[in-house]
């Protein structure tokens, strides 16, 4: 007898053990866990749940389910809990709608609910497991807003990974590149590469993104199309929570139409509206570079001063219209004449300026003077009242004649004059005499 209830006792001690282990781990679950009977009744709550709702567990325990829903809820709640009773079929929280959850404070919470069945002195009990997915809600509305900023930004977003693969882009991006999503998925981004960058840009670019996390600057990238398109561009490296980078971000924005506006503006600082041909600054900052290399280098530069014999004419009997028409045509054929690397600029009215570079011999210069001379020899003739135009053209060369920009000028412009002086369609190149004649 004694044995036997040394073995009852101890059989006792072990259920009493057991029954601590499972409370033990009931209490101490990550959700709130609810244990609820037919009737709706609250009978246990673990620590969790109490946290949840704000609730002591005396409080709780003396509550119906009902109690911790919204009031708009609860009309149907009744039926809910009989039919779940009735069938006393689990369902997993992730099977689960979310529902709302009323505090003890009367904050409405979002939560998911699992259900699961028990049977207790013949009586089945309900175990609800409740989730707080307050966190997971905003986690969802920040990813729904940052997706609806993506999708709507008017700069180019693109995503790749650490590889820089690419593993995300917004339309605005595929419109920018004119490729499309998938055509641009699990490719890299020098895809677009236009080749106007050299390979120390892109080393230097991988530099401040590999110590500062960060790079911004000017890209020139190549369209689908083949169109170049200049970007401002910002990279940013994105890490994980080991402090490894796992992706890059890049913002892509178009300055197709500030570079437009640049070009217009160096355009009218620059050369002369009617012609396209340089004016007189920007020719004079051409001449001054070849005067500097020709120093450094040796050999001649030649400035060819231009007036055009004849085309006061033209204005006074054809007008000025008819004037800007000869002013245009007299550019165009100078550009035919010259080489690349010479610069012609209209000086002003009809007077016409060329720089001819890196001479190696002056007759170079005056053999390019008399085709300038030929091409520049033709005949205005709109209504059959024909009036010939020509050209007086002076020479001056460094270093022989002068050595600054200034001087170079103004004793070619002598030389023009000279020659315009003496019968006019022809080239002179200065001299001396010349400027002893200008100072009597």
């Amino acid at each position: 007898m004694i044995f036997m209830l040394h073995r009852l006792a101890k059989g006792n001690e072990a259920l009493h053990n057991a029954k601590q282990y499972v409370d033990d781990v009931i209490h101490s679950a990550p959700d709130a866990l609810l244990v609820i009977n037919r009737s709706g009744e609250i009978l246990s709550a673990n620590a969790k749940a109490l946290e949840l709702f704000g609730y002591s567990h005396e409080e709780m325990i003396v509550l119906k389910l009902d109690s911790l829903i919204p009031a708009r809820f609860r009309q149907h709640h009744g039926e809910f809990v009989n039919k779940a009773f009735g069938s006393a079929k689990s369902q997993p929280m992730a099977g689960r709608t979310e529902l709302l959850a009323l505090t003890k404070q009367g904050e409405e919470i979002p939560v998911e609910i699992g259900l699961s069945y028990t049977g207790k002195d013949g009586e089945l009990h309900s175990i609800a497991a409740i989730r707080d997915i307050r966190s997971r809600k905003q986690a969802e509305t920040r990813l729904r807003l940052m997706s609806k900023v993506l999708e709507e930004t008017s700069e180019g977003i693109v995503i790749t990974d650490n590889e820089t693969i690419i593993v995300d882009m917004n339309p605005a991006f595929c419109e920018l590149t004119g490729y499309s999503r998938e055509e641009l998925l699990g490719w890299k981004p020098s895809m677009l590469k236009s080749g106007r960058h050299d390979q120390a840009f892109y080393q230097q670019l991988w530099r401040s993104l590999s110590e500062h996390g960060h790079w911004r600057g000017e890209i020139w990238d190549r369209r689908k199309d083949g169109r170049l398109i200049p970007n401002i561009v910002s990279i940013s490296a994105v890490s994980d929570s080991l402090n490894k980078v796992s992706n890059y971000v890049a913002v892509f924005s178009d300055i197709s139409q500030i570079k437009e506006k640049e070009q217009r503006l160096e355009q009218m600082a620059h050369f002369d509206q009617l012609t396209g041909l340089a004016n007189r600054m920007l020719f004079n900052d051409r001449l001054d570079s070849a005067l500097r290399r020709a120093h450094r280098r040796g050999g001649y530069v030649a400035v060819l001063y231009i007036d055009l014999d004849g085309f006061k004419q033209v204005n006074d009997r054809l007008g000025h219209e008819m004037g800007d028409e000869v002013l245009s045509k007299v550019a165009k054929k100078i550009k035919q004449v010259i080489r690349d690397e010479d610069t012609a600029a209209r000086i002003g009215g009809d007077e016409f300026a060329i720089v001819v570079n890196e001479l190696t011999q002056i007759d170079e210069a005056t053999a390019l003077t008399a085709r300038v001379l030929d091409y520049l020899t033709f005949v205005v003739d709109p209504n059959g009242e024909a009036i010939p135009i020509s050209a007086s053209i002076g020479i001056a060369i460094y270093p022989d004649d002068a050595d600054s920009v200034e001087s170079l000028l103004r004793i070619a412009d002598q030389a023009m004059y000279y020659c315009k002086h003496h019968g006019k369609h022809d080239y002179c190149r200065f001299t001396k005499e010349m400027a002893d004649l200008d100072k009597n």
